[in-house]
């Protein structure tokens, strides 16, 4: 188990900080190496301060997650009331749940035309992906409540 986790963070960790890097770089274009150097060494710094580090990263980076999603509820109402000066539609409302309506081409589509691109018959592949996507959530499902109850 240790080593399957710490090999996992190996691989995945520069893929995330890489990520990370080239989101900022949309908005700044400076050498993506820079971002890199600055997510390592924040990393790094992190792990200096033992776990009472840790512990009070997590909380601060809790509180601005919180925020922000507190904040994007509220910029989602202001914009939906009309409050947006530049926006000259006003008060939007409901008025794309009935035109053009709110799921025309249903949850799932744009994830079934992968899933039966490689059938002859695609109809009949259809039910054949539905039940996968029930036994994959059900996996799910129960691999959280074995490990929740392990503890």
């Amino acid at each position: 188990m240790g080593w399957d986790y710490a090999l996992g963070w190996l691989v995945v960790l520069p893929f995330e900080i890489t990520a990370a890097g080239l989101t900022i770089d949309y908005w700044h274009t400076y050498n993506i190496g820079i971002w890199i150097a600055v997510f390592l060494s924040l990393l790094i710094l992190v792990q200096f301060f033992g776990v009472r580090g840790y512990g009070e990263v997590e909380f601060v980076l809790g509180l601005i997650k919180v925020t922000a999603v507190l904040g994007f509820i509220i910029l989602g109402i202001i914009i939906n009331c009309g409050g947006v000066p530049t926006d000259h539609r006003g008060y939007i409302g409901g008025r794309y749940w009935h035109d053009p309506g709110a799921f025309r081409n249903g949850m799932l589509a744009p994830r079934i035309p992968v899933e039966t691109s490689r059938a002859q018959n695609r109809l009949a592949r259809l039910p054949r992906f539905l039940l996968r996507l029930r036994h994959r959530g059900l996996c799910l499902w129960r691999y959280r409540a074995r490990r929740l109850s392990s503890r």
